[in-house]
C-alpha cells in the first residue's frame, strides 16, 4: 500500500443512511464500503485484501444493468470529473500484461509512397497490355500518422489509471512515465482514439481504445481536491444479481410472472393489463434422476438482501407479503404452466447473505439451510406452500458469480430441500 495513501474500510449495514456500497476518495484519504457479511481480508495480507475490494467493486458494475433511477449508480464526483473506475482497472491490468500501446495493424494505400506489399498487389485487378500483365495500382505499407498519438495517449491514461487507483495494485504514479499534458492534448488525444477507432476491425484493440477514451473523458486536473466516488446506494439490487447468475438456468422468465387484468365498466369491461409481479430467479431441472420422461421440478428463489444473517434476530427474516408472493408464483406455475411445460413440482426458497467466518449460527459452509416459512391461511399439501430459507456466504457468493463455478452450489441447494420436503412430510 502506498504510504500517502490511507484506506478506511467501513462494514455496511444497510440500515437507513448506511446503505452505501463502494468507494470514496477525497485528497489522500480513501473510505471503502463493504457489505457487512463480507469477510474482508486483513490489510497485512494485501494479496488478498486488495482482491476483496476488486470483486466488491466488479459487482457493483451489475447495477448499471438496472434502468430504474431507484438503482443508479453514482459514478461520478461532487463536481464534474467522472471516475471511469472499471476503465482504470482495465487499462492497469493490460498495461502490466502487454505494456504500452503499439499498432499492431497494417494501414494499406494505393500508389502511395512505401514498402510495396506484393500480395495484396497480386490481388488486384491487373492490365493485360501487349501480352504483358501489368499491376496499375500498386498497394503499399503506410505508417498510420495516429499511431505516435495514441501511444502517448495510451500513456497518459497509464498514469492517470495508476494516480487514481494505483494504491490498489500496490504501485504509485512515480513508477510509471508521468507525461506532460494540456487541455489542449488531452483533446487531440480523444480526436486520435475517435479516429482510430473508426479504422479497427480488432476487437482487442477497440476493447482497449474504448477504455482509454473512458479514462480520458473523465480527465480534468482543474481540482484535483474534488472528492471521487465510484459506488451503489442500494446493493439489494446487486445481491439479487449474483444470486440469479449461479442459481437460474432460465433465460426467458417473463412466462412465469402472474398477471392480472382489469374490466373496468367504462371500457365495457375489456380486458386491460395490470402490472405483473416477477420472480427473482427461476431454476428448471428434471423431477429426478430415475425420470425417463420430461417432467420437472421448479425452483423459485428469491434472494433477500436482508440482515439475519448477522444479526439472527427473526425481525430480520423476510416479511409475510415476501412469502405471499412466493406462494403465488408457485401458483401461478401450478395453475398455467404445469401441463404446457410439464411441470410436476415447484419448491420455493428466500436465499440471504452471511459470513460463514463470523455468525452466531456455528455455521460454516458456503450455503446453509435454516428453515422454512408457511402461510397459516393455507392448509394444502401443496409443495411450494413452504419457502425454505438460506443463508449465502457473501464473499463466496461474488467469488462463485465472478468464475462461474456454480455447479456445487446447485446441486447442495436442490438437496437440501429436498431433504427438509421429505422430513416434513413425515
Amino acid at each position: 500500500m502506498n504510504n500517502d495513501k490511507r484506506i478506511i474500510c467501513h462494514p455496511v449495514t444497510n440500515k437507513e443512511n448506511d446503505s452505501f456500497i463502494g468507494i470514496r476518495i477525497k485528497n489522500e484519504e480513501i473510505h471503502f464500503y463493504h457489505p457487512e457479511s463480507y469477510d474482508l481480508a486483513p490489510k497485512d495480507d494485501l494479496r488478498e485484501f486488495r482482491n476483496d475490494i476488486i470483486n466488491i467493486i466488479r459487482s457493483i458494475s451489475l447495477a448499471k444493468s438496472k434502468s430504474s433511477v431507484n438503482y443508479s449508480v453514482d459514478n461520478g464526483t461532487s463536481k464534474t470529473e467522472s471516475f471511469a473506475l472499471m476503465s482504470y482497472l482495465w487499462i492497469i491490468r493490460d498495461y502490466f500484461t502487454n505494456g504500452y500501446y503499439r499498432n499492431s495493424e497494417k494501414l494499406y494505400k494505393t500508389n502511395a509512397k512505401g514498402k510495396v506489399n506484393w500480395k495484396k498487389t497480386l490481388e488486384t485487378q491487373p492490365i493485360i497490355s501487349k501480352g504483358n500483365v501489368i499491376y496499375n495500382d500498386i498497394v503499399t505499407e503506410v505508417r498510420n500518422d495516429c499511431d505516435d498519438v495514441v501511444t502517448d495517449a495510451h500513456k497518459y491514461c497509464v498514469f492517470d489509471s495508476v494516480r487514481k487507483i494505483g494504491w490498489l495494485f500496490g504501485i504509485s504514479e512515480k513508477s510509471v512515465y508521468v507525461p506532460k499534458t494540456t487541455t489542449a492534448i488531452i483533446k487531440k488525444y480523444i480526436r486520435a482514439i475517435k479516429t482510430e477507432l473508426t479504422r479497427t476491425f480488432d476487437d482487442t484493440k477497440k476493447l482497449r481504445l474504448t477504455h482509454m477514451l473512458k479514462v480520458l473523458s473523465g480527465v480534468d486536473d482543474s481540482d484535483r481536491a474534488k472528492e471521487i466516488v465510484y459506488g451503489v446506494d442500494k446493493y439489494h439490487y446487486v445481491f439479487e444479481r449474483m444470486v440469479d447468475c449461479v442459481f437460474s438456468n432460465i433465460t426467458d422468465i417473463k412466462k412465469y410472472n402472474p398477471n392480472a387484468k382489469w374490466y373496468l365498466k367504462k371500457n365495457n369491461y375489456s380486458p386491460k393489463d395490470a402490472s405483473s409481479l416477477r420472480p427473482d430467479t427461476i431454476r428448471i431441472e428434471p423431477l429426478s434422476k430415475e425420470t425417463t420422461g420430461d417432467e420437472k421440478v421448479a425452483y423459485i428463489l428469491d434472494a433477500k438482501y436482508y440482515r439475519f444473517g448477522m444479526t439472527k434476530n427473526e425481525d430480520d427474516l423476510p416479511e409475510t407479503t415476501s412469502i405471499q408472493k412466493q406462494i403465488t408464483y408457485g401458483d401461478n406455475i401450478i395453475c398455467n404452466l404445469k401441463k404446457k411445460e410439464n411441470i410436476q413440482e415447484v419448491y420455493s426458497a428466500f436465499i440471504l447473505p452471511y459470513n460463514k467466518n463470523n455468525n452466531d449460527f456455528d455455521f460454516e459452509d458456503n450455503l446453509e439451510y435454516i428453515g422454512y416459512s408457511k402461510a397459516d391461511w393455507r392448509n394444502d399439501k401443496l409443495s411450494h406452500v413452504k419457502i425454505y430459507a438460506f443463508l449465502i456466504d457473501m464473499k463466496h457468493l461474488i467469488t462463485t458469480w465472478s468464475q462461474g463455478n456454480c455447479a456445487e452450489d446447485i446441486s447442495k441447494l436442490i438437496d437440501e430441500i429436498g431433504k427438509a420436503a421429505k422430513n416434513e412430510s413425515m
